[in-house]
């Protein structure tokens, strides 16, 4: 997980801008009390779904869309 992360962060400092890669870097997911592997890594996935989906979203508005015509 730790270098998802790290290649993550690259690519939105490279795609967003270094305030949007910090503020990635800066999410840590707080700590786990379960010893159940799968629900662990579960929760690390859904900790990162919603500002990744975030980013997301604002690339779309900002990437300029082709247009379809000929």
């Amino acid at each position: 997980m730790a270098k998802w992360k790290v290649r993550t962060i690259a690519l939105i400092t490279e795609s967003l801008g270094q305030k949007e890669g910090q503020t990635f870097a800066a999410l840590q997911p707080g700590p786990s009390f379960t010893n159940d592997l799968v629900e662990e890594f579960t929760d690390l996935i859904d900790y990162f779904r919603t500002p990744l989906a975030d980013l997301a979203k604002q690339l779309a508005q900002a990437t300029p869309r082709p247009s379809g015509g000929n």
